[in-house]
């Protein structure tokens, strides 16, 4: 009894001395792995800070791993203050700032937070700074296609090399700090500063030396050369002037200077958006006038950056105010050279409401304009009114603008004169030309007169007064002094229907009927008047699946409110018996109902590899395997496994090799409107998630989940092992657990899922807790066996 005991026991520590060993090696292995991968070039020093990142490590951690790294190395071009963070996953731009204390960092970046938001509110009225703003993806550029025939490789380029013919060999070559690159059996080739077309001619010249085949004497080769560029090396490039952020940016050399100024956060508003320009070299190689990309869409100008560019933007050249009855009113920015006619194109025109006689201009008067007296200036504010369009060519005027105008399109205030309006129970509502000496019955006449169910006692007169005010007359239009009442500029007249006061009586009629809803209740109307009118049994089609021995009409009884069935014989009734016949009353509601011994006809569709594939009407209790044996089974390739069947949408999950086999517990009853789908035999599983590889992997019989996800790379650094689950193609899932792995059927899929942060552990404490369960645990087993 003892041994046994002592057995557990010593089981009880084993596990836990090895899961204590167990985490505290876990953070640490992934920091070596990252270490020993930067030392073998197969990560960036970018890479490893984003990987530490996602293992819980803050900015100053990482900064003493660098700096303990660098001293173990002895490097003597790097460092720690080298080490640079990136400030985001989406941006490549480093914050080349030497912090240490954490909440000084925190401090930091509440207060650039506040700056921004503060940015934002200024930067609201100004035309164009908002492009700016948003998803970093928004100037992007493509990273496929052809590469720049001038752009010069350099260091951290990456270069393919393929060879096929008589001889196949594929390199993926890396240049080195030196500019080189290294190949089995030709040696180290110089490759720095050449364009790829001299890449191709020096590394074809080296390589035919080895591989006589590729430029034979004879002059026909048999081996055949092809020389491309891989990942490509980021680029430093700097942005001054009014910049938001100044100083050097590195970005990946396909950035433009478009992705330069959105990764820096574009320019403040004192910044200009019309003449940003590039500079190469000491000299100005291109200036950008953003107004083209934000009026036409169109990036003209934009031109691929390289190492060492400088984008300057300088103090914006003007600030006209544009207000009123235009499209984008906004603050802008005009050339000098440009008039009132491109500032409204910019604005994108005006309105269709603006005034086209009177555009004001306030302006400050310039320096060489002002009237100075002895000790004050006056006339230093001028306001000027100018015609909107050109009465000659009827476009926009070309007026000269300057700094700090403000436009002001002002838009039409005459109100729309000389007419007046009638609406209501007449036969055409409207508007009507005001005549002179023009009577009520006179508009009356011209409106076409009243509808029959118009109520002539009492209509309402409207008229507006030029001071604002509004007058509303009760009129009697049976009085003849009413109908020669003049009328005057914007009088509305409102003519009532009898309905307007009170309730038009209807019936209700529904069910198994063509027209089911409400009618308007007619003089002396019957039930036979309204089922002619809606219920189609004409169609004899449509009367043999109705329930013809009865239907009901519910009344609401008028003085006791309470409702009352009244049944009525409809097939009678449809034949011609008056007898059966009920004069209908307000609020009346019939019922007609189906047939019950008559079902609507229900279909399901079957594709795929089955040999009759198509639609098929189902009988009452069909099933799956009776509908595959009418489409004259699976076809040789069919992949009974994966069969996907879909019931309104959603997908129907079953063992359907089972189902198919005559087990009638895993059968499946077909419904109307289930699709069924039999792919053929796909020979693959999936394999997604956090593995190096995400891909699809050829289907091996018997290899496990692990051979599947060696397959395709391997696990992630931040995989998490013990969640790997497999989806089946019958959409059946299992997990790995402790016990057991799933296995891996033809079609399926395994997903990897990421690996959740883990928390820091107070060891201290967590040692103490374990101990004291321990001891918890020791002493229950010692009173277990004592009894």
């Amino acid at each position: 009894m003892n041994s046994r005991i002592n057995l557990v026991l010593i089981s009880i520590i084993f596990m836990m001395f090895f899961s204590v060993l167990f985490a505290i090696n876990a953070n640490s292995e992934s920091i070596e792995d990252i270490q020993a991968k930067v030392a073998s070039g197969e990560m960036s020093q970018y890479e490893a800070i984003e990987k530490a990142k996602e293992l819980g490590l803050s900015n100053s951690q990482i900064r003493d791993l660098a700096e303990q790294y660098y001293q173990n190395e002895e490097a003597e071009q790097f460092t720690s203050d080298d080490f640079e963070l990136n400030s985001t996953d989406e941006d490549n731009a480093t914050y080349e700032e030497n912090c240490t204390d954490e909440e000084e960092i925190t401090d930091d970046n509440e207060e650039i937070n506040s700056n921004i938001n503060e940015t934002i509110d200024i930067e609201e009225g100004y035309f164009g700074y908002g492009v700016f703003q948003g998803a970093s993806t928004k100037f992007t550029p493509s990273k496929v296609g052809t590469v720049d025939p001038n752009y010069q490789v350099g260091p951290g380029d990456e270069i393919t090399i393929s060879l096929w013919g008589d001889t196949e060999l594929y390199y993926e070559k890396v240049v080195s700090r030196e500019g080189t690159i290294k190949i089995n059996n030709v040696g180290q080739i110089i490759v720095n500063g050449l364009t790829l077309q001299g890449l191709e001619n020096k590394i074809k010249k080296r390589m035919s030396k080895a591989y006589a085949s590729i430029n034979p004497p004879s002059g026909n080769p048999t081996t055949f050369i092809d020389v491309s560029l891989g990942k490509l090396k980021p680029i430093t490039v700097f942005i001054v002037g009014e910049a938001k952020n100044v100083g050097s940016l590195q970005i990946d050399s396909y950035s433009t200077a478009f992705t330069a100024l959105y990764y820096s956060g574009g320019s403040t508003i004192q910044g200009s958006l019309r003449d940003v320009q590039v500079i190469r070299n000491g000299e100005v190689i291109a200036s950008i006038d953003l107004y083209n990309y934000l009026i036409s869409g169109k990036k003209n100008r934009d031109i691929r950056l390289q190492n060492d560019d400088t984008i300057f933007i300088p103090h914006r050249i003007s600030t006209i105010t544009l207000k009123g009855e235009v499209n984008c009113p906004s603050i802008f920015e005009l050339k000098k050279d440009e008039t009132l006619n491109d500032l409204l194109k910019f604005a994108a025109g005006v309105k269709t409401t603006a005034d086209v006689n009177r555009v004001q201009i306030e302006r400050i008067v310039p320096f060489d304009q002002r009237i100075k007296t002895d000790s004050n200036l006056t006339s230093n504010l001028e306001v000027i009114d100018v015609p909107l369009m050109n009465k000659d060519s009827f476009e926009i005027a070309s007026f000269t603008l300057f700094d700090e105008d403000i436009i002001t399109v002002f838009p039409l205030l005459d109100e729309q004169l000389g007419y007046v309006s009638i609406n209501g129970a007449i036969y055409r509502s409207g508007k009507y030309e005001l005549e002179e000496n023009m009577t009520i019955s006179r508009l009356i006449e011209k409106a076409q007169g009243y509808l029959p169910d118009v109520y002539l006692t009492k209509a309402e007169l409207t008229r507006s007064h030029r001071n604002g005010n509004v007058e509303f007359m009760a009129i009697d239009l049976t009085s003849d002094i009413t109908n020669d009442l003049i009328l005057q500029d914007l009088d509305s007249l409102n003519v009532y229907s009898i309905w307007d006061l009170v309730e038009r009586e209807f019936v209700n009629i529904s069910g198994h009927v063509k027209l089911p809803g409400k009618y308007d209740l007619q003089d002396n109307m019957m039930l036979s008047d309204l089922l002619f009118k809606t219920s189609g049994f004409n169609d004899k089609h449509f009367w043999k699946r109705t329930y013809q021995k009865s239907g009901e009409l519910i009344r609401i009884n008028s003085e006791t409110l309470e409702s009352e069935v009244i049944r009525f014989n409809l097939k009678a009734l449809v034949e011609g018996d008056s007898t059966c016949d009920i004069r209908l009353i307000h609020q009346d509601y019939i019922i007609i109902r189906k047939a019950p011994e008559f079902e609507p006809q229900e279909f399901t569709t079957i594709e795929g590899s089955v040999f009759y594939p198509g639609k098929y009407f189902i009988k009452k209790d069909e099933t799956l395997s009776n509908l595959i044996a009418r489409a004259g089974g699976f076809k040789d390739d069919a992949f009974i496994e994966g069969i996907n069947f879909s019931r309104k949408g959603l997908k129907v999950v079953g063992d359907y090799r089972k189902a198919l086999s005559g087990n009638k517990n895993f059968d499946v009853t077909l419904t109307d409107g289930d699709s069924i789908y039999v792919p053929n035999h796909p020979g693959v599983v999936i394999v997604n998630g956090l593995v190096n590889n995400p891909g699809i992997v050829k289907y091996q019989k018997g290899w496990s989940v692990y051979d599947y996800i060696e397959a395709a790379g391997g696990y992630h650094l931040n995989a998490d092992k013990s969640e790997v689950t497999v989806y089946y193609p019958s959409g059946n899932a299992k997990q790995r657990c402790f016990f057991s792995t799933p296995k891996v059927t033809e079609g399926a899929n395994i997903v990897v899922p990421k690996d959740r942060p883990k928390e820091d552990i107070n060891w201290t404490n967590a040692i103490k807790e374990w101990a004291s369960i321990l001891a918890s645990t020791v002493t229950t087993i010692f009173i277990i066996a004592a009894k």
